[in-house]
């Protein structure tokens, strides 16, 4: 692990920064045990207080946990931790559904082209299942939760770390999204629009169409932004 000397400013922030970049630059992954508080202390020249309210912090977002009488270690879960941090900050913040449309058209239509690119056999296979089930559901709950799932499913696919774990920050407001939708805006004469956006979606990843792909999702989202204008 690589740690620097610390100017008298905003120390335990400085210590935090420096031990964030290491696990960024894998000088630290998950698992890993950090320096003791003494050796932190010795090569940043800073006390042994501020390295204690550094780690203490980078404890309490989640980045690492420490042991007592043993040490600090990097967090093997760190995207759990990321997801719920993202879920805390939209419940706090407050949001309206025209927010989470916009938020969905910026996370979607890019990680549905890669998806195209990247998507497998297997890949495939579970947005099928996914999507009968969506059309068998036995009530508009379970429908919309499956149709959640359908969506964190492409992010999924796509490989991006940070567009899955926005998705998995926002899944209540994802499925409570959705389901309002199913219920009061998509229903009757234009759920068949919504199942052939599905099912062309499902045609473009597995053809590897990246251009198709954006344009459905593009369709798709626009469709429910029209409607969610209109209500």
């Amino acid at each position: 692990m690589i740690m620097k000397p610390i100017k008298n400013i905003n120390i335990p922030n400085k210590i935090m920064e420096q031990i964030k970049t290491n696990i960024m630059n894998k000088e630290l992954r998950p698992g890993d045990r950090l320096p003791s508080e003494r050796e932190i202390a010795e090569k940043t020249g800073a006390s042994r207080a501020s390295v204690r309210e550094a780690l203490r912090s980078l404890e309490m977002i989640g980045v690492i946990k420490t042991i007592w009488g043993d040490g600090s270690y990097v967090n093997d879960n760190i995207e759990d931790n990321l997801s719920e941090s993202i879920e805390l900050l939209f419940s706090l913040s407050g949001h309206s559904y025209e927010q989470v449309v916009q938020l969905r058209r910026a996370i979607e239509i890019e990680t549905v082209s890669l998806a195209a690119k990247k998507a497998n056999e297997s890949d495939i296979s579970r947005l099928k299942k996914l999507f009968d089930k969506i059309e068998n559901g036995k009530n508009p709950a379970e429908s919309a939760e499956y149709d959640r799932q359908f969506h964190y499913e492409i992010a999924r696919i796509s490989k991006n770390i940070f567009f899955i774990n926005l998705l998995r920050g926002i899944n209540h407001i994802m499925t409570s999204f959705i389901l309002i939708t199913r219920e009061n805006i998509i229903a009757g004469e234009n759920r068949p629009m919504i199942t052939k956006h599905h099912e062309d979606i499902i045609s473009a990843i597995q053809e590897n169409n990246e251009k198709m792909a954006r344009k459905v999702m593009t369709q798709h989202i626009e469709m429910i932004e029209k409607y969610y204008k209109r209500y």
